[in-house]
């Protein structure tokens, strides 16, 4: 749930600098406009129909993914200006061992960012809704090949920046939000596509994290503790923490504590340390536990958050090994648990 809040405080920011810069809405009453559509968006629809719409918004963002690097590429003079980028002084540097970040950094984010698209709650919950084993298997595919097909995309899209905005730009936060309105970028009609698009990118992650968040709260925190039979009580508290998540991330998103690349970095290797061992093990390794869950968790939590020599190495890889082994070692030391269920599991899986 922290993580999640991480998470979401960078995208109320991203939307917030677009809107501030695109259409000169102050920052913050930017983040308070944006709180109110994702309550409302959110509180009143629920899982499947925020499903549906994610689906809808996520061809608009694939397209706009397309027409923002063709875009920026074009402004920047075409493919071939990438040499020039190269050899121009003021971004020689980028393409140097640690010239624009340093390498741990720039992996870290990197593989947190990714195992974050693998191992957080709302993208499973989208996979336990499938229909079946063959579902599953057409959905990793499909969603592979559209997140790799994106990423490969948008990731180019700030060397090319570089060459059409200059150097004057100090937050990187406001790259595209600036290519949007630089003249001669894209068409108005374009620019304003462009804005719908990253609208929707915003409220596709914003709804589906707030549910699950949520649903967490409900079901795993206030339901064991005060447990009830009745759906419009469960209905009625759910909605009240839908509520309460996302007014906490505007509060933060208010004075943001960092950067929209450092607030997901931090939110994906939470995501990283805390539940890839607990999640691949337990797909495929029968002896695991709630105990070994637990001491993976705190301990891959315990190191993210205060190893000492993140310049050499990012923390998040040492966080992932720690919490594995932990996972393991508890694993081993423990009673293995042997019911129907979880033999009828592996031998399904098998």
């Amino acid at each position: 749930m922290f993580a999640s809040l991480f998470y979401m405080t960078a995208v109320f920011k991203g939307i917030g600098n677009l809107l501030e810069t695109f259409m000169d809405i102050p920052y913050k009453i930017a983040i308070i406009v944006i709180f109110f559509i994702v309550v409302a968006y959110t509180a009143t629809g629920g899982f499947i129909s925020v499903v549906k719409t994610d689906a809808v918004q996520g061809i608009i963002m694939s397209i706009a993914a397309v027409l923002l690097f063709i875009g920026t590429v074009n402004a920047a003079g075409g493919l071939g200006s990438f040499h020039e980028i190269r050899q121009t002084a003021s971004t020689s540097h980028l393409f140097t061992w640690n010239g624009g970040v340093a390498l741990p950094m720039l992996f870290g984010v990197l593989v947190s960012a990714t195992i974050k698209m693998a191992v957080e709650p709302r993208q499973l919950a989208r996979f336990y809704a499938l229909e079946g084993a063959a579902a599953a298997r057409r959905g990793m595919i499909v969603s592979t090949l559209a997140f790799t097909s994106v990423y490969l995309l948008l990731v180019p899209i700030g060397i090319y920046a570089h060459r059409v905005i200059g150097d004057g730009l100090g937050d990187t936060d406001l790259v595209v939000p600036t290519l949007l309105i630089t003249e001669g970028v894209f068409s108005p009609v374009v620019s304003s596509f462009l804005l719908v698009a990253m609208v929707a990118a915003a409220m596709s992650s914003l709804d589906s994290v707030l549910l699950v968040m949520a649903s967490t709260a409900e079901r795993d925190i206030r339901g064991l503790l005060w447990p009830t039979d009745s759906q419009e009580t469960t209905l009625k508290f759910t909605k009240a923490y839908v509520v309460l998540f996302a007014a906490i991330t505007m509060g933060i998103a208010l004075d943001p504590p960092g950067s929209i690349v450092g607030l997901t970095a931090l939110s994906g290797s939470m995501y990283a340390a805390c539940f890839l061992p607990s999640m691949t093990f337990g797909l495929y390794w029968s002896r695991g536990n709630s105990k070994a869950v637990i001491g993976s968790f705190l301990t891959g939590l315990a190191v993210l958050f205060f190893w000492p020599w993140e310049e050499y190495l990012h923390q998040v890889f040492p966080a992932i090994i720690v919490s594995s082994l932990v996972y393991t070692l508890i694993s081993f030391v423990s009673p293995k648990i042997e019911t129907e269920r979880i033999s009828q599991l592996f031998i399904a899986a098998d």
